[in-house]
């Protein structure tokens, strides 16, 4: 049975492997162009991971981001305020849905100053 990798597991072996190519091209007949092709294919391999990851990333704190608006913050949850003797103006705005859609127009926003007073 062929054990199955994470895209991360083969992007550290194939970084393992372009690191070490070069000290052994010579002795196994490896040309430097290919030596060369290997490194640029980690490093392209390793953008594309880091790239994914911080796609990932932006894309969970936008489906959250867009919940909190939908249902409110979850119980136990807090938004975080400003740093204590400093305010911030939130603004809101509402609009109705029914069954997930958008129903009739936004409000007008509405702005609160809020501070931390501990």
């Amino acid at each position: 049975m062929i054990p199955s990798f994470t895209d991360t597991d083969k992007q550290l072996w194939l970084q393992n492997f372009a690191n070490k190519l070069p000290t052994y091209n010579v002795k196994y007949g490896v040309a430097a162009a290919d030596v060369t092709d290997t490194q640029n294919g980690s490093a392209y391999f390793t953008y594309w991971l880091n790239y994914q990851n911080q796609f990932n990333d932006y894309l969970r704190k936008v489906t959250q981001y867009k919940t909190e608006t939908r249902d409110g913050i979850p119980d136990g949850s807090s938004a975080a305020l400003p740093a204590t003797g400093v305010s911030a103006v939130w603004k809101y705005r509402c609009i109705y849905r029914s069954s997930d859609e958008q129903v009739g127009q936004w409000s007008d926003t509405v702005s609160v100053t809020v501070s931390n007073g501990a």
